[in-house]
């Protein structure tokens, strides 16, 4: 089954001090998503592959599938003065408390974002945003949601406020 892009097999690995490492094997678009990630299949043999190799320990495995956005009428080039360093926070709770995060980056000023400043959730482009975290999409019969770290569905947004990191790359 292709899905449009690259796929990337992910290991995680943590060395004595508590700190992780990762190591990423990448595969063609045509790479079949079951017998990659499946029980028993490459992503698990091949862990059993590079345990005997590192002193550390592998605390997972994870998929990271391509996917073409080609025909969407997305932008092709970021907008003038954009910065990654310059986004926005979310933070979500799931039904069960749980708090759950993320940023975007280069988040557009024009939603109320000054240093300091809440992201202003009733524009209309953020508020659909928003409702499609806490309420998903549903295709044919099955609806997909986005969840916490253990599964339970997130319900509500806690707060959206700018976000500026220093660079730590260039």
């Amino acid at each position: 089954m292709a899905f449009g892009g690259q796929v990337d097999l992910n290991y995680s690995i943590e060395d004595a001090k508590g700190k992780t490492g990762s190591f990423i094997m990448h595969f063609p678009e045509t790479t079949d998503i079951p017998a990659l990630i499946g029980d028993g299949v490459f992503a698990q043999t091949t862990a059993q592959l590079i345990d005997p190799l590192i002193d550390g320990v592998i605390t997972d495995a994870s998929a990271t599938i391509g996917v073409d956005l080609s025909g969407l009428g997305l932008k092709t080039s970021a907008i003038a003065g954009s910065d990654v360093e310059e986004g926005a926070n979310f933070t979500f709770r799931s039904v069960a408390g749980a708090p759950t995060r993320f940023r975007l980056p280069t988040f557009d000023e024009t939603f109320g974002l000054e240093t300091g400043q809440a992201v202003d959730t009733s524009a209309v482009a953020v508020d659909a945003f928003v409702q499609r975290i806490i309420q998903g999409d549903t295709q044919g019969l099955t609806t997909v949601r986005w969840a916490d770290s253990r599964g339970n569905n997130v319900d509500n947004l806690e707060s959206a406020k700018d976000s500026f990191r220093k660079r730590k790359r260039s």
